[in-house]
């Protein structure tokens, strides 16, 4: 197969990020997934945290589009951007949170949302649930670390390092928090972050229950959107938002940050370090 006939889905990640790729045998032939980098760092702990964070990732989607993918995947369960990109672009936008749950509740009557992130990301989880109608069918959110811990959880030694390496210890936390979402009810768990990834077969061994890994559902979603040529009703590109966003839209227009959009593309073009990068 030749590689025009490849169709390529863009699976937005924070720069710099290891380890959020599609594992190579969760990809179908004629697809390929490939990293496409924001422009900044990504945050998620308050409002403001996490409007700048859709702006950040509909930038990207924009950018992935003028560039010729098939497909967006917005490697997060947070799904940051995805309604502005789904107003904007004409090729499938999937989020990984959404796609998870349309998995689990497609498999299940009751899931439950078991999380590596602290309870004060609690309100992201809720307004997901409430906004994609899925509030009625989990029985809850297990949130494994404590507030405290936030901090120092990627970094060298932090909770979600150990998670991703099966460290027995993060593993066997993690574990506990899954038991308490079944004796709740759920039949089925969803993991609350795409950083949790290679932990859910080990996970699903020990708890004895399906577990969907949100990165590979929101993957092969994709591919399955674009196999049948099916993509949501898009607005055209509002005129405001392609004057804040620096780079070229979806119609391939470069727009200058000096010129256009002054100190609100100073701020989402400008070198700094990244934060925490969360799914």
């Amino acid at each position: 197969m030749s590689t025009r006939e490849v169709r390529r889905i863009a699976n937005l990640v924070s720069p710099g990020a290891h380890g959020y790729d599609v594992r190579p045998d969760a990809v179908a032939e004629g697809f390929s997934s490939e990293i496409f980098e924001l422009t900044n760092g990504i945050s998620f702990v308050n409002e403001l945290d996490r409007t700048l964070t859709g702006l950040n990732y509909a930038e990207a989607g924009l950018r992935a589009e003028a560039a010729g993918y098939d497909a967006i995947l917005i490697n997060s369960v947070g799904d940051y951007g995805l309604r502005e990109l789904r107003a904007a672009v004409r090729i499938p936008v999937v989020g990984a949170g959404q796609a998870s749950f349309q998995v689990a509740s497609g498999i299940s009557d009751r899931f439950g949302v078991l999380t590596v992130w602290p309870q004060v990301t609690a309100t992201m989880y809720r307004r997901l649930l409430s906004d994609y109608g899925f509030t009625d069918r989990c029985v809850g959110v297990r949130h494994v670390a404590e507030d405290e811990e936030l901090a120092g959880m990627k970094g060298e030694g932090g909770l979600v390092d150990e998670m991703r390496d099966l460290r027995g210890e993060a593993i066997a936390r993690i574990e506990v928090g899954g038991r308490d979402l079944l004796r709740q009810g759920a039949e089925v768990l969803v993991l609350g972050c795409t950083c949790m990834s290679p932990a859910r077969e080990e996970l699903q061994k020990r708890l004895g229950c399906p577990v969907v890994d949100p990165l590979i559902a929101a993957h092969k979603t994709a591919e399955m959107l674009v196999t049948l040529g099916l993509v949501h009703p898009a607005a055209a590109v509002p005129p405001v938002l392609t004057a804040l966003l620096p780079g070229p839209t979806a119609d391939g227009i470069e727009f200058p940050a000096d010129d256009l959009c002054g100190d609100t593309c100073s701020i989402l073009g400008a070198d700094e370090p990244a934060l925490q990068t969360v799914g």
